[in-house]
């Protein structure tokens, strides 16, 4: 596949792009790789906070994100997800003991099923059971 650019900015004529144009397109697509991950990470915690947010935010389509990433493994919506997860799990095995209605909202799921049902999904358990197993898994460490 041969790379092209608009020539004087006609959009029928096009010349191939030469490799420093590649190369300007693989740090664009880097730096916005960077910069998604930088938007969840500050903002996952967010029940508003989605693909479309963080495209505008960046000031791209949805579909050129998309794109971006196609070569990574998970979505744009999982990569999210799997964070305010990562972020659930953190809270159900910290310290005090926490509602799963509490949970979910620091964790910015909108609801505490849909919490519930992407943590069985991903740990094979529940929330409340997670939590039984690392307090149990706790005690007999000590």
């Amino acid at each position: 596949m041969q790379l092209t650019r608009p020539v004087g900015g006609a959009v029928s004529q096009r010349e191939p792009l030469s490799r420093a144009g590649v190369s300007d397109l693989r740090t664009s697509e880097r730096y916005l790789r960077a910069a998604v991950a930088d938007l969840i990470e500050r903002n996952f915690r967010d029940p508003d906070f989605s693909v479309e947010v963080i495209a505008r935010q960046l000031h791209v389509s949805r579909r050129h994100l998309y794109r971006v990433l196609a070569g990574s493994p998970t979505s744009l919506a999982e990569m999210i997800a799997e964070r305010r997860l990562e972020w659930a799990r953190r809270l159900l095995t910290g310290p005090g003991n926490l509602k799963l209605e509490a949970i979910a909202h620091a964790s910015g799921f909108a609801s505490t099923a849909t919490m519930r049902n992407r943590f069985r999904a991903k740990y094979g358990m529940t929330p409340d059971e997670y939590r039984r197993a690392a307090a149990a898994t706790k005690a007999e460490a000590s």
